[in-house]
C-alpha cells in the first residue's frame, strides 16, 4: 500500500500474488486504522490445520507528512477498532466454521 495515499473508509484490500504466503490474506481499513488477517498452516497429529491471528496498526503522519505505522491506540480510535474487529471476526468464522455459514445463508 502507498503510504502517502489517503486510506478511505472501510476499504477491502486482498492479495492474490504470488508472494502471499508472507502477505495477510485480507486487510480491512477504517480512517487511519487498519486490521490484517494472517492464516498460518500447521500439521498436528498429521493433519494439517490453519490459525488466523490479527494484527491492528494506526497509520499517523510526521510533521513532514512521512507516514509511521504503530500499534498504539487513543480513545477515538476505538470505535474504528471494534468495527474491525467485527470485520475481522466476520470474515474468519466461515472458514473456520464452514457448516455454520452454510446454515446463517439458509
Amino acid at each position: 500500500m502507498d503510504a502517502n495515499k489517503a486510506v478511505p473508509s472501510a476499504t477491502v484490500k486482498e492479495d492474490t500474488s504470488q508472494d502471499a504466503k508472507n502477505r495477510p490474506i485480507k486487510s480491512f481499513w477504517e480512517d487511519n486504522a487498519n486490521v490484517a488477517i494472517w492464516a498460518r498452516d500447521r500439521v498436528i497429529r498429521g493433519e494439517k490445520h490453519t490459525f488466523y491471528t490479527m494484527t491492528f496498526q494506526r497509520r499517523w503522519l510526521d510533521a513532514n507528512e512521512k507516514a509511521h505505522y504503530s500499534d498504539s491506540f487513543e480513545l477515538h480510535d476505538m470505535s474504528s477498532l471494534m468495527r474491525l474487529a467485527k470485520l475481522a471476526r466476520d470474515f474468519v468464522e466461515p472458514l473456520l466454521y464452514p457448516e455454520l455459514a452454510k446454515k446463517l445463508d439458509q
